[in-house]
């Protein structure tokens, strides 16, 4: 499955194409989740870490 980006916005997908999109992001978590876990990463405090950086980086970019 393949998902095209353009200039403004994701290309729309089918009702079908979203519910393979969420098992694929699904995969992906658990893929992330078993890494951290075999790499002994605290994802929590790294995501967390992840978001307060965005926070200060993008605070003018979405008003």
């Amino acid at each position: 499955m393949r998902l095209y980006q353009t200039e403004v916005d994701l290309i729309p997908v089918s009702p079908n194409s979203k519910e393979d999109i969420a098992e694929e992001l699904a995969d992906i978590l658990w893929a992330v989740v078993c890494l951290a876990n075999q790499t002994g990463v605290d994802l929590t405090s790294a995501f967390e870490a992840s978001l307060r950086k965005k926070s200060i980086r993008d605070k003018d970019r979405f008003k």
